[in-house]
């Protein structure tokens, strides 16, 4: 006597029975997530994306990885790439990035996502736009008199730096 095939319980799934009434594909999912109607593990980039947006009325903020200050998403898994969350919401909504520009928060928030608050400017205007700092971690004022200029181009305290080597001393 043969013994009779049966199939998915599933609407829809056509696929032989292997277990409890579902096909291989029904099974797994059920001996993986507890469910045979759970969705596959791969989902989209940009349903992924937008799962870690919280968006308010002005700023959608980056609510997944950080790295630095900014939003981090992961794009592939091996070998694992990664890309700045603002760039890729520009990417998705606005489209590419013009060859050698960067993308300025005009909201001066990094974790911003919102492609209205994204703007594609050169490096310099985007460095430019950022306000300097006045005083230094101490307090003490950038002031032509009180402010070393270094061979990178960045600024020190004499204040800090008069007092750092009396304590060396």
């Amino acid at each position: 006597m043969r013994k009779q095939i049966s199939y998915c319980c599933i609407d829809g799934c056509n696929a032989r029975c292997v277990g409890r009434g579902w096909c291989r594909k029904h099974y797994a999912r059920w001996s993986r997530h507890g469910d045979p109607m759970a969705t596959p593990r791969f989902v989209p980039l940009d349903v992924r994306f937008w799962r870690y947006v919280e968006k308010t009325d002005d700023c959608w903020f980056w609510t997944g990885a950080k790295c630095r200050g900014y939003g981090h998403f992961s794009i592939s898994q091996r070998p694992t790439k990664t890309m700045k969350a603002h760039r890729y919401a520009y990417e998705l909504i606005v489209g590419p990035i013009p060859h050698g520009l960067t993308i300025d928060h005009l909201c001066r928030n990094p974790l911003c996502v919102n492609p209205d608050h994204l703007e594609p400017v050169t490096i310099q205007t985007n460095r430019r736009r950022v306000p300097r700092k006045t005083h230094c971690k101490h307090g003490h004022a950038f002031t032509e008199a009180n402010t070393q200029i270094r061979n990178n181009g960045g600024r020190r305290c004499r204040t800090c730096s008069r007092l750092e080597m009396r304590r060396y001393r």
